[in-house]
């Protein structure tokens, strides 16, 4: 634009700093902070705010991922619990459903509609486990994406790890695993995997009734 001289310029408002989103968007510049995909943003920064809230009232940003992943487990029980009945119930029909393959495999299109009437009898549905997990997915997202982008989180410390946006480094191997190119141990993976493989060991277990 002109100013009085008559000289032309351009005007920018530039913000140099950490890209925190509640300062970016009183500025009006909320977009710098990328949260991953448009859709899913509103979910990131809603669990973001949470989790600063969290954060406020404990002193701590672990302990505030630590209740935050707690409130999120809670709101999505029911949906967890639908699964795990529905597969349950489809682990129950299972010795059936292979005897009508046996019976019926010279009839595949028999087979086939024998097995949805026994769905259809006992009021289950192929895809009742996976809905529910699926419905669950635009969540974990976008909670990835507000911790993955939450500049609170840099030099914050928990427990044995100095800052919660580096890996958990428990101690050094003082050398570099080859092909893996590990050079750490790193705790949380672990328990994860364990705590993974014990929760799938229960859900397929056959004496679950």
């Amino acid at each position: 634009r002109a100013d009085e001289n008559g000289r032309f310029g351009e005007h920018f408002r530039l913000y140099i700093g950490p890209k925190h989103y509640d300062p970016l968007q009183a500025l009006g510049m909320g977009d710098v902070a990328d949260f991953g995909w448009d859709l899913l943003a509103p979910i990131a920064i809603g669990a973001l705010k949470l989790l600063n809230f969290f954060e406020g009232f404990l002193g701590n940003y672990g302990l505030a991922i630590l209740l935050l992943s707690i409130v999120l487990k809670l709101v999505m029980v029911p949906l967890t619990n639908r699964s795990f009945r529905s597969t349950m119930a489809m682990q129950r029909l299972q010795p059936k459903i292979e005897a009508i393959k046996e019976k019926h495999k010279a009839d595949q299109q028999r087979a086939n509609q024998e097995v949805m009437e026994l769905y259809k009898k006992h009021k289950v549905s192929p895809l009742g486990g996976c809905l529910p997990l699926l419905l669950q997915m635009p969540i974990f997202i976008g909670l990835f994406g507000a911790l993955r982008n939450a500049v609170e989180l840099r030099g914050a410390s928990f427990l044995w790890m100095a800052d919660l946006t580096m890996p958990d480094s428990l101690f050094s191997f003082g050398f570099t695993i080859p092909l893996l190119g590990w050079s750490s141990f790193n705790l949380l993976p672990v328990l994860m995997t364990a705590a993974m493989w014990y929760q799938g060991r229960m859900t397929t277990s056959p004496g679950v009734k």
